[in-house]
């Protein structure tokens, strides 16, 4: 995997520049700059890494697209922010005006290029490499570079003596114009190798070591980072800080950062900390969302007229791309990749035709629009007569990591949309470019919740979209207080399972299966009038399989049946059933019989038998 690839991986970085808010007569500087402003427009933790895991980038379809021009101009009126940065400690000014550090030699630059054009032809060379901190931490040699890319700027840790890629997450410059903190978190307990332990009941593995790092204001002296085991202090130079735990404790967490200054103060720095396990995963932020609540002119449905009447915006994308097998695999009839950022790697991959698959009924036609960054891609697609449900835009919130701080969010938007704003929890509010009806913004996961609204030309409001939380944020309910075991069960090589409980926030309760080999689920009662009866399903743990779920209080007890005859009785526990079961075989499990106190029958549950793969 190269360098770009975890670019794209772990930091979907921002092709658009935002504008501060400070900026006077910004619409009157586009004018006379001949810029239209128009209108662009399973969550993987962060730290201790499960052993298995399915990590999602995508919570609906994502594509980007951005004015070259319009960034051209932002960048260039970014100078150093002003009043908005804690006042007497510093701005921002060596990051806006370029990269702090010293350059890296001209060998480790050139395969950093020469990397990036392995993956994405198009990347443009140059993006210059600068080191900001060294340091050797218990016989390992860590490095933070920085660079900048479009209107991003990125960092980079290299991890020497540890396995793995780089780590990279990047930023908007934008948010450092109006910044109202001396010191910006990039990416928090990113996990860096793992221990080289068996799991044995437990779904994670602690990383050989972890690390959090940002940038800071030109005044900052020091940063401290209050984590679940105490205090530590990050290294400062260069504009930018970096902690390291080279032992970190199974799921630790940094849960507070501080910036402090020349005279002494102190001041608490916004971020989100990364969720870890089932249940350590952001909630709702307690703020309101502002910006404009009601539309001001109804516009049903929507059309793109561009890709309908195929015309050829943006480039060709070629036939031998890897993103091209999804996609194009699936009936694309024409399609267009797009350049939001001609400095930036991301790109728009935007088609329409009559699809074979994603959800779309047979012999529609289907617009489809994946955000593309070097040898991946990520998106959806939706009945061209449906493709703006509720507003006349449509978007989609992308997270890889849960310690990234920014998260990409991404659309299309109908012909009827001349302008896109996106409004913060803080008050901020900042337009979202747009060009071939589509957008990309990157927002500050600490200023949830988002409000994007759309403008037609007449600057009417015609869709308002509000999103509470992030592509991590847990909304569900959560365990409260102690967890308690209520089952112990071992299998006939003697491993064990595990099942506690604990108190539910939404009433009711939590519940956790630990099995062998760190297999395992979690859950908390859902309250339904369509509850069944037996809910029982099967997993696979190391050497065995296992039996788990909950019955209905009305189920005394629960008979299980093997394909060879065999029955066996099991009464719950709490209303919870865990049993090692054979899973392939003349003595798999086939069926679960509920009955009630009187003996009678009241549920079924069959079970068919594992399909092998091409079965």
């Amino acid at each position: 995997m190269s360098d770009l690839d975890l670019l794209v991986m772990d930091a979907l970085e921002d092709a658009v520049p935002y504008r501060r808010e400070a900026l006077p007569d910004w619409p009157d500087a586009l004018a006379r700059a001949g810029v239209q402003q128009g209108t662009h427009g399973h969550v993987r933790p962060a730290g201790d890494r499960p052993v298995q895991r399915r990590p999602v980038w995508l919570r609906r379809g994502a594509l980007p697209l951005a004015a070259a021009a319009l960034a051209a101009a932002v960048v260039a009126v970014a100078t150093p922010a002003g009043s908005a940065v804690v006042r007497g400690i510093g701005d921002f000014s060596a990051w806006l005006r370029g990269v702090p550090g010293e350059p890296v030699g001209p060998a480790e630059q050139e395969a950093f290029e020469r990397a990036n054009r392995r993956v994405w032809s198009a990347f443009p060379d140059g993006p210059q490499l600068s080191t900001l901190i060294e340091r050797e931490v218990e016989g390992r040699r860590f490095e933070l570079q920085g660079f900048r890319s479009g209107g991003s700027l990125c960092l980079r840790l290299l991890a020497r003596g540890l396995n793995g890629s780089p780590a990279v997450s990047c930023a908007p410059l934008q948010e450092l114009q109006g910044a109202t903190a001396p010191a910006l978190v990039v990416l928090a307990d990113h996990s860096l190798g793992l221990r080289n332990v068996v799991p044995v009941g437990q779904q994670y593995v602690a990383p050989e070591a972890s690390a959090t790092f940002g940038i800071v204001a030109d005044g900052v002296t020091g940063v401290e980072l209050v984590t679940d085991e105490g205090t530590r202090r990050a290294v400062v130079e260069a504009n930018a800080f970096l902690s390291i735990d080279a032992s970190p404790e199974l799921g630790e967490r940094v849960r507070a950062v501080f910036a402090s200054a020349r005279d002494g103060r102190r001041v608490e720095v916004p971020f989100v900390s990364a969720p870890f396990g089932s249940w350590d995963q952001p909630a709702p932020r307690d703020a309101k969302p502002t910006g404009p609540a009601k539309v001001e002119r109804t516009v049903a449905g929507g059309r793109v007229g561009w890709l309908e009447r195929r015309e050829p915006r943006g480039v060709e994308p070629p036939a031998d791309a890897p993103y091209m097998r999804g996609p194009m695999g699936g009936g694309l009839e024409f399609a267009r990749l797009l350049a939001p950022d001609p400095q930036s790697h991301l790109r728009l991959l935007v088609g329409i035709g009559t699809l074979k698959r994603y959800g779309v009924p047979a012999g529609e036609q289907a617009v489809c629009y994946f955000l593309v960054a070097g040898g991946s891609s990520g998106g959806g697609c939706s009945p061209l007569d449906r493709l703006f449900p509720r507003a006349p835009f449509s978007f989609g919130q992308s997270l890889i990591g849960g310690g990234h701080q920014f998260e990409t969010i991404s659309g299309l938007a109908s012909d009827e949309v001349a302008r896109l704003e996106i409004f913060f929890a803080t008050g901020e509010r900042r337009p979202i470019p747009l060009a071939d009806n589509a957008f990309i913004v990157q927002a500050a996961r600490a200023k949830y919740p988002i409000r994007l609204v759309a403008y037609d030309a007449a600057g009417q409001i015609i869709g308002i979209e509000t999103r509470e939380g992030d592509a991590a944020t847990y909304r569900g309910p959560r365990p409260v207080g102690a967890w308690r075991t209520v089952l112990t069960v071992e299998d006939e090589q003697g491993n064990a399972g595990r099942l506690r409980v604990a108190r539910s926030s939404g009433g009711g309760r939590c519940y956790e299966y630990l099995l062998p080999g760190g297999a395992g689920g979690s859950g908390c009662d859902v309250k339904t009038s369509n509850r069944p009866k037996l809910g029982l399903g099967i997993s696979q743990a190391a050497g065995s399989a296992w039996l788990a779920g909950d019955v209905v209080a009305e189920v005394a007890e629960v008979e299980l049946h093997f394909a060879d005859g065999a029955t066996r009785r099991l009464r719950p526990t709490e209303r919870f059933i865990l049993a090692p079961v054979d899973w392939d075989g003349d003595r798999r499990l086939t069926e679960v019989v509920g009955f009630d106190a009187a003996g009678d029958a009241i549920a079924r549950q069959r079970f068919r038998p594992p399909q092998l793969p091409g079965g």
